[in-house]
């Protein structure tokens, strides 16, 4: 490295004719040996056979930690002592790139470790893998050629996952593993059946079941997974098929403490089926709502429900909460909802206790269905803890607004609405009968008329405040010159209500809403 001095010095005496030698600046030592710790934290992210971006001629990762083995005695030496991370490495597609002596050092230094391993089945028996792989354990199919004849592994004390694919859906059952594989913990089926015999699979801690398995035939298989912990059903088609596949699977199922839901799905608006979806929704998803509720101290929800879209999102926003999932559903109908389900979504939150909610956003947007105030009004009135509140289109604004004892927030900080002047006027009156909206935030549409906010005038005392090209304007509601509030308020403009209204069992508050 050269210095700002050497470089202007070598430039000079080039100017010159000169061949001069600069002298190069001192550069910081370089690292020659890392820590033990850091070395092994490299070697197992190394072990991933599951990265697709790897190229198998030249990244894989067996390819990888075998040259790495090859560097020096530093690193060879702690990896001929890991059997456990050559068990990682069982990735036939590159085993099979390897010769026969390599395959054989590779399996017989993990054969007493927890293996990870990635096949393809193709070409194979039609009964399922050879009982030589009864014993395995990790499987992402790709790259069990014809002929190949896996070796043993029953030896092996632990087994972590197989994930098995074809190239061609099967819907008839293979005998996988031979249909024991008693120390199989994760399974991920891609377009195959598997025939399930107790107690073959009994320690599946979790499993990804294919679309076409039919109710009956994955519920007899879960019965025989009696510490099953996480379900996936993955790859459903885009029908209503698939969609109430899904629903009626989660009628059957109870969930328990700690069980979380994420559901997405696609409905087809053309089948008669959608016509049960009402029933469905209330029957399959109220259990794991109600359950997620209780054992979550949720922090922030959102519902948003019109023709085309629905969807439920629940988490838990604590420090603590990284380690939980959220609870979400959302389902889609490109084509419309023949029948609004969303008539059913307030029934599904009736009786659940949202007192620990901070933050929420409702969109309603107009259907041809009036969600019942009763269940509605439940849901708002509970949100006592709410801090930010975000009421996208008209026709929530004024749902929220039609309960018969409209909520009012105390804690409530930051708030967006969207609707015509009346209705975003009776929010602002009914706000200053409990807690006031100290601040609020308005977009201005520069190609808007003037109409479109006058109705800020009434509320007399209301202080509006933009910022002009050099300077801060404001204007004070009630004087009789609404027009100056759009002279230069091209953006936004903030208002914030100076005036404080305490009443019994409330105090004023520096509330803050938005306007969109």
């Amino acid at each position: 490295m050269i210095s700002e001095l050497g470089v202007a010095q070598l430039y000079y005496n080039n100017l010159r004719g000169r061949n001069v030698p600069t002298k190069a600046a001192p550069t910081a030592p370089s690292i020659s040996r890392l820590n033990q710790n850091i070395l092994w934290e490299i070697f197992l992210w190394n072990t991933n056979i599951f990265d697709e971006l790897r190229d198998l001629s030249t990244y894989g990762a067996l390819t990888t930690t075998r040259r790495t083995s090859q560097v020096c005695q530093t690193w060879r030496a702690p990896l001929l002592d890991a059997p456990s991370i050559w068990g990682r490495l069982t990735n036939f597609e590159e085993l099979n790139q390897s010769n026969e002596r390599w395959k054989m050092e590779v399996i017989c230094i993990s054969m007493f470790c927890p293996l990870w391993i990635k096949a393809t089945l193709k070409h194979t028996r039609e009964d399922g893998l050879e009982p030589g792989w009864s014993g395995l354990s990790l499987g992402h199919a790709h790259s069990l050629e014809k002929g190949s004849t896996p070796p043993s592994a029953s030896t092996s004390p632990t087994f972590m996952l197989a994930l098995l694919s074809k190239s061609q859906i099967r819907t008839s059952p293979i005998a996988l593993f031979n249909s024991s594989a008693p120390l199989l913990h994760n399974l991920e089926l891609q377009h195959i059946s598997v025939r399930f015999i107790a107690p073959g699979f009994s320690q599946l801690r979790r499993i990804r079941l294919p679309s076409f398995l039919t109710i009956k035939n994955t519920l007899s298989a879960l019965r025989l997974m009696p510490v099953l912990e996480c379900l996936s059903l993955a790859e459903l088609n885009i029908s209503s098929t698939r969609f109430l596949f899904a629903l009626v699977l989660l009628e059957h199922i109870h969930p328990q403490p700690g069980c979380v839901l994420s559901l997405h799905s696609e409905a087809d608006s053309k089948s008669d089926s959608l016509l049960g979806i009402t029933r469905l929704f209330t029957r399959s998803l109220t259990p794991f709502i109600w359950e997620y509720i209780e054992r979550n101290s949720v922090r922030q929800i959102l519902l948003s429900f019109d023709t085309t879209n629905h969807m439920i999102f629940l988490t838990d926003t604590t420090p603590r909460s990284h380690t939980r999932p959220s609870l979400t559903i959302e389902i889609e109908c490109e084509d419309g909802f023949p029948a609004h389900p969303a008539i059913c979504f307030p029934i599904l939150f009736w009786q659940c206790c949202f007192t620990s909610v901070t933050s929420m956003f409702l969109d309603l947007q107009p259907l041809s269905f009036d969600p019942s105030p009763v269940y509605s009004n439940y849901i708002f009135t509970t949100l006592s803890s709410l801090i930010e509140l975000d009421l996208a289109e008209e026709h929530t604004l004024r749902s929220f607004l039609r309960n018969p004892d409209p909520p009012h927030y105390p804690d409530l900080d930051d708030s967006s609405e969207g609707g015509d002047g009346r209705a975003i006027l009776l929010f602002l009156h009914q706000c200053r009968e409990g807690a006031p909206i100290a601040e609020l935030q308005f977009w201005v549409d520069p190609e808007d008329s003037i109409q479109d906010i006058m109705f800020l005038e009434e509320i007399t005392g209301l202080r509006v405040v933009w910022d002009g090209k050099n300077e801060t304007l404001d204007y004070i509601c009630g004087s009789g010159r609404p027009e100056v509030i759009l002279a230069q308020a091209k953006e936004q403009v903030e208002i914030r209500n100076e005036l404080e209204v305490v009443e019994t069992g409330w105090s004023s508050t520096s509330g803050r809403c938005i306007i969109a």
